[in-house]
């Protein structure tokens, strides 16, 4: 009679055990689901995802299960849709509301889980003769006696939120073909008192911009540029963020592949 009292403790012992022991493994796995589905994730076209990470953010390299399950703020121009979800097939985006209609955005730009962002309605268009003092005191910062060959993209927009318009330039001679100079890529802002700023100076590979907005509605703008793009961006190009702090652009993420 002992034996089977002894018996049937120690089963109910395991039972204890295994029950607590999957009590904590659900609990765990409850709260790593709650996490996944809670994280903050910026996407901007569909080549850069940046995960939040306290103050700071990193990249990830793939639409895995984590980033295609949250819900999304998806931005396009003049448009924003809440409660979105995101399907990837090969290299295209598709976006469905709640009811699983797809989403149509007239130009899609950005998408945001857990977050709001503002994006900057900004001018973008090649340099004029206006611009040429400007690009000219720029480049002769750099090594190189030959400017004819550079072009120089100009977006004009109110980054500081001051009610008058500033503008970054990027100016660089890099073209596609193999060439027999040195190539620079110059990223520079000038204020509304005609101060200029370099923001990113590169040589051998081009910088582009990818988007200008405002991370956390502080009306103060970050951009988000490339380096080093030959053709098209992708997951893993090189990305850096740029927040423009006092009136000048400090750099608040570097590339994650160098």
């Amino acid at each position: 009679m002992k034996d089977k009292k002894f018996i049937v403790a120690v089963v109910i012992l395991v039972i204890l055990v295994i029950l607590i022991l999957g009590g904590i493994f659900l609990g765990d796995t409850a709260k790593e689901i709650s996490n996944q589905q809670e994280r903050e994730y910026l996407i901007v076209g569909d080549y850069l995802i940046w995960q939040k990470q306290g103050d700071d953010w990193e990249q990830i390299t793939e639409f895995n299960d984590s980033v295609l399950n949250q819900t999304y703020n998806v931005y396009g121009d003049d448009q924003m849709f809440s409660d979105v979800t995101i399907q990837k097939t090969d290299s295209q985006l598709y976006f469905f509301d709640q009811n699983y209609k797809q989403v149509t955005l007239d130009n899609y730009r950005a998408a945001t889980s857990h977050f709001d962002i503002s994006l900057a309605d900004y001018n973008v268009e090649d340099a004029t003769s206006e611009d040429a003092s400007i690009i000219d005191e720029t480049l002769s910062t750099i090594d190189d006696p030959d400017t004819s060959l550079y072009h120089t993209v100009k977006y004009s927009y109110d980054f500081d939120n001051d009610g008058d318009i500033e503008a970054i330039y990027n100016t660089t001679n890099y073209v596609f073909d193999i060439v027999y100079y040195d190539i620079y890529s110059l990223l520079y802002y000038v204020d509304d008192d005609s101060n200029i700023q370099m923001i990113d100076k590169i040589e051998d590979n081009p910088i582009e911009m990818e988007e200008i907005l405002n991370l956390d509605n502080d009306n103060n703008y970050e951009i988000i540029i490339s380096e080093g793009v030959l053709n098209l961006p992708t997951l893993d190009s090189c990305y850096k963020l740029y927040k423009l702090e006092n009136n000048k652009w400090v750099e608040k993420k570097s590339c994650e592949n160098n």
